[in-house]
């Protein structure tokens, strides 16, 4: 049976998560750059670490990752269940890899294609989002603990793709 209180307030819950379309919307940008920016990002993570990642591997990677970030944040939004852990997830992958564009342009001394969206755009929306998160479970619960770690392990399994 279909109460009329818990659908409307689930339609609202839904409707004020728009937000989170925030993460595949700044994957586009952040792709847009390591695809056009200076050597590209296939290059540069090739030339960095002697691997062979090629531009098909790059698309391939991508599309994949865009697919699955576009899912889970549009899981995160319908579904509270899935919130718990989607959030903290795409959050840790997006703020881990901003970082790591920065410190990789440190470390090297060169331009890491995707470092402007990385550090301007995906640092602060995951820090962000994981404060949000922290903020709704009122304190560090094990949904938001695997979901910092699923977006550990989704970061750690992309950068040795790129750089095996």
């Amino acid at each position: 049976m279909n109460t009329p209180g818990v659908a409307s307030a689930s339609r609202r819950a839904s409707a004020s998560e728009w937000w989170l379309l925030a993460f595949p919307a700044t994957y586009l940008v952040h792709i847009a750059e390591e695809y056009w920016s200076g050597e590209t990002f296939w290059r540069w993570a090739s030339r960095m670490s002697g691997a062979d990642f090629s531009h098909r591997d790059f698309v391939v990677l991508n599309a994949i990752a865009f697919g699955a970030m576009t899912v889970a944040a549009l899981a995160a939004r319908r579904l509270p269940h899935v919130r718990a852990v989607a959030v903290p997830a795409l959050a840790t992958v997006v703020a881990v890899n901003g970082a790591l564009h920065g410190v990789a342009a440190l470390v090297t001394g060169t331009h890491s294609p995707g470092m402007v969206s990385g550090l301007v755009l995906w640092l602060p929306l995951g820090l962000w989002a994981l404060r949000r998160a922290l903020r709704d479970a009122g304190r560090l619960d094990a949904a938001m603990a695997a979901g910092i770690a699923l977006g550990v392990a989704a970061q750690a399994m992309v950068s040795l793709i790129a750089f095996q």
